[in-house]
């Protein structure tokens, strides 16, 4: 009984989580706050993006139905899109027109991923090979026709426009929030490699195995955002971004995971994602007048 309720619950690494993110967006927006001290707690925000992606893992192996976790991180992720451009649309003289994150896709896009390879491995062994194609072209469509696009400069991606008028602005919000991310993986948050963790820590057995995938790709981008190699590159950085590896904080918390799942504010979270971006930014603005 004591093994059992030690540790962290799945609700409390998320509010842990939530946390982290609140603070980061704080030392992004604030600027009254001293910059050594600023700096830290950025480094300290990398904390929460892991702990997420890990619930998300977790999520999938003791949801009841996959596809309703699924669905709900899409529409998750809808809203948040929804968000920032009416922000944008009504607001974004009045907020500088900052455009702000959307990680929810890779979350989805690490769900969805998970869910149709298992199924892939369901009908292989069944041998039942017909029905593998439908899932295996979702998979190859995502990933290789964002690749093939970007080389040849044919799409809308984030910051492409050299016009910062408020129009092309807005335009290129609304590009990326309803066209680009939701179809594409590579114009996500974080991108391919962030997502590949996820699904890396969901079928790798065992905690410590989890946590050693964890590690290693914490190691990679620390290696990544080393090296000049992905300077000018027209994908999302994603994990090789500066400081990013200091997501290695998020270990603790991901350790003392109980396997419980604990209160459930599913929509909570959903919801304070996006608005809690806007009213720190509101209150940074209302701060420098």
């Amino acid at each position: 009984m004591f093994r059992r309720y030690f540790g962290l619950t799945a609700f409390q690494i998320k509010v842990i989580g939530l946390l982290f993110m609140t603070l980061c967006y704080i030392a992004i927006n604030i600027t009254i706050i001293n910059e050594r001290c600023s700096d830290v707690i950025k480094i300290c925000g990398k904390i929460s993006a892991p702990l997420f992606l890990y619930m998300v893992t977790e999520s999938m192996h003791h949801t009841r139905s996959k596809k309703r976790h699924i669905l709900r991180l899409y529409l998750g992720a809808v809203f948040t899109g929804a968000v920032h451009f009416f922000m944008m649309l009504f607001f974004g003289d009045f907020l500088n027109y900052r455009i702000s994150n959307n990680i929810m896709y890779s979350f989805f896009y690490t769900a969805l991923y998970i869910k149709l390879i298992e199924y892939i491995v369901i009908k292989l062994r069944e041998k039942k090979y017909i029905k593998i194609f439908i899932p295996i072209a979702v998979i190859l469509i995502t990933l290789i026709v964002p690749y093939i696009i970007l080389v040849n400069n044919q799409w809308w991606t984030p910051n492409s426009f050299p016009d910062n008028s408020e129009n092309v602005i807005i335009l290129n919000s609304f590009v990326e929030i309803f066209v680009s991310s939701p179809v594409f993986v590579m114009f996500g948050r974080y991108s391919l490699l962030f997502i590949l963790m996820g699904i890396l820590i969901y079928f790798v057995p065992g905690k410590e195995q989890k946590l050693l995938v964890f590690v290693i790709f914490c190691i990679i981008s620390c290696i990544g955002s080393n090296t000049y190699f992905w300077e000018g590159s027209r994908f999302p950085s994603g994990i090789f971004s500066p400081n990013q590896y200091f997501m290695l904080l998020a270990y603790p918390f991901m350790y003392l995971y109980n396997g419980e799942r604990g209160k459930s504010f599913k929509w909570f979270f959903y919801l304070y994602y996006p608005l809690h971006q806007y009213l720190i930014a509101i209150v940074a603005i209302v701060i420098t007048f």
